[in-house]
């Protein structure tokens, strides 16, 4: 990057990380206040504790409305005109197996991390028992949906200018940031990799919006199936681990002369991420969290 493109970047960069503190602290605040308020209308009515539904419902609202207002100020600057299209050269058929296999390779993060927190015996519950139509909703559709018009419509279309590894890296560090717990933040990088690979490849978010969608709903399948049975559990993994070490095999074979260049915009990314204060401020609230989790919460 030359002085001038180094500027440009480094300015958008400093509203992505505007943007992610700001989503952080101000959802986190209306929760905050809703739930005050939840208290409150307890005491001065003296009714039972008002309905888990209805709270889900009012921090659902908040969140939806953190992201807007924060595209507002700190996105819509960038005038990006999101690709929500796949173009008919690309063959149908190819678009539904990259699909099939970027949620194979998902399921593969998770079954590694759940594997890696089983061995140092840490509680890697991810759902709540209490999931409800609401929560449903906003898992399985919504939540992917404000996630990928944000972090593969804005963030990655936007830093990919400046080097399409360099837009993968941070959208996929902020992705997996964005989720803020100690069971989802390291396998949510990855992912968000391969939803950011599935999306430069056929030039829109579309793909990795059903990708996405799927594979949180398939989550929730599972919870409610609550499947018993151990041998045919270990057997889907088994599957899914050797197709995923298949595709990553030839993926790497495929692309190994840009391992050099993906590992240097890493390189890269350690260093400007010192530039945003924003930036720096949101990595030290979740690592704030993630050990209030992992020593106190857990």
């Amino acid at each position: 990057m030359n002085k001038e493109e180094k500027r440009s970047f480094l300015k958008e960069f400093r509203c992505v990380g505007g943007f992610i503190l700001f989503f952080v602290l101000f959802s986190g605040i209306l929760q905050g206040l809703f739930s005050l308020v939840s208290i409150l209308i307890e005491e001065l009515l003296d009714v039972n504790k008002i309905s888990s539904f209805i709270i889900n419902v009012l921090n659902y609202i908040a969140i939806i409305f953190t992201y807007y207002l924060g595209y507002r100020i700190f996105l819509k600057k960038w005038n990006n005109n999101i690709n929500y299209k796949i173009d008919k050269k690309y063959n149908k058929l190819h678009i539904v197996l990259d699909i099939i296999i970027a949620i194979i390779l998902i399921r593969f993060c998770w079954i590694l991390w759940e594997y890696f927190l089983n061995l140092v015996n840490y509680n890697q519950s991810n759902l709540d028992d209490s999931l409800d139509f609401i929560s449903i909703i906003y898992i399985a559709l919504i939540g992917p949906l404000c996630e990928e018009v944000i972090m593969r419509g804005y963030v990655l279309s936007t830093l990919k200018k400046y080097g399409v590894y360099l837009g993968v890296i941070i959208s996929s560090f902020v992705f997996g940031m964005f989720h803020g717990t100690v069971t989802q933040i390291i396998p949510c990088i990855f992912i968000g990799i391969i939803l950011s690979t599935l999306t430069l490849k056929y030039k829109s978010i579309l793909p990795s919006i059903i990708a996405h969608i799927i594979t949180n709903s398939i989550t929730i399948l599972l919870f409610f199936i609550n499947i018993k049975n151990e041998f045919l559990i270990n057997i889907i993994k088994i599957v899914i681990i050797v197709l995923s070490m298949v595709i990553l095999i030839y993926y790497l074979i495929v692309n190994f002369k840009n391992i050099k260049e993906f590992m240097q915009s890493i390189k890269k990314f350690l260093v400007m991420q010192f530039q945003s204060i924003a930036f720096i401020l949101f990595i030290l609230l979740e690592i704030f969290n993630v050990v209030m989790e992992v020593f106190f919460i857990k």
